[in-house]
């Protein structure tokens, strides 16, 4: 594929899209029409996604259809779902952009990821209200098939939300409200990734797993080959 293939491509999603209803009665009839949707792009997707991954350094090139990948999260549905599943890879460039000192590549991600972020904090677009999450995990206060909390020196486990509708086995974390962000620097660039992320692992289920988890486990394995790479030029 080259640029002008990807922008036929993204625009065919885009109409294929905007004929999936955004809510059907039946949860599972509506979850089943946005996997199958998404699983018939996977393929093509995935070579959008090694499009971009082979030229992130040439901005020119790639920006034009990482726009149009915003330009669908944004129409929301399952195309919100069909944009979340570059947002790994993507995060991916971003850190090694960073560390090889990037700077339009760089830019250029990190204009992406803000504007994810800050429609991922919001709750309800009208009153501004932003989003907080509860997570529960377990304590390792209490015995489990993986540890036994006698053996372990057991610290004070972080303030937690009781529930009386919950096992006290688990602690439940809230986090949130996020802060909008209009920049990324030093002090917030690994909350709104980790924020992301988190919106990516909640439609895990939903989304294609070649392009969103397949893609971000070859990025990984990339940057593992290339410092060992290094490093054994080093010695």
């Amino acid at each position: 594929m080259n640029a002008d293939q990807l922008s036929d491509f993204f625009y065919e999603v885009a109409l294929a899209g905007a004929a999936i209803p955004k809510k059907v009665a039946d949860q599972r009839e509506e979850n089943h029409l946005k996997k199958k949707f998404l699983n018939k792009f996977a393929p093509s997707s995935l070579w959008a996604a090694s499009y971009i991954a082979s030229n992130y350094t040439d901005v020119d090139l790639i920006q034009t259809t990482i726009a149009q990948i915003l330009s669908l999260y944004y129409k929301s549905g399952v195309l919100r779902l069909y944009a979340l599943q570059f947002v790994p890879g993507f995060v991916s460039l971003y850190l090694l952009a960073l560390s090889k000192k990037q700077h339009k590549s760089v830019s250029l991600f990190e204009t992406f990821l803000v504007a994810i972020y800050n429609e991922e904090i919001i709750e309800n677009a009208e009153t501004n209200e932003k989003k907080v999450e509860d997570i529960r995990i377990p304590s390792i206060r209490h015995h489990s098939v993986y540890h036994d909390p006698v053996k372990i020196q057991v610290q004070a486990d972080v303030p937690i939300i009781r529930n009386v509708g919950i096992t006290p086995v688990l602690t439940t974390l809230r986090f949130g409200p996020f802060p909008s962000v209009s920049k990324m620097n030093g002090e917030n660039k690994f909350m709104v990734m980790n924020r992301i992320l988190f919106s990516v692992n909640e439609s895990l289920f939903e989304v294609a797993s070649e392009v969103a988890a397949r893609y971000v486990c070859l990025g990984t394995l990339s940057e593992v080959v290339l410092q060992l790479f290094l490093k054994s030029e080093v010695f």
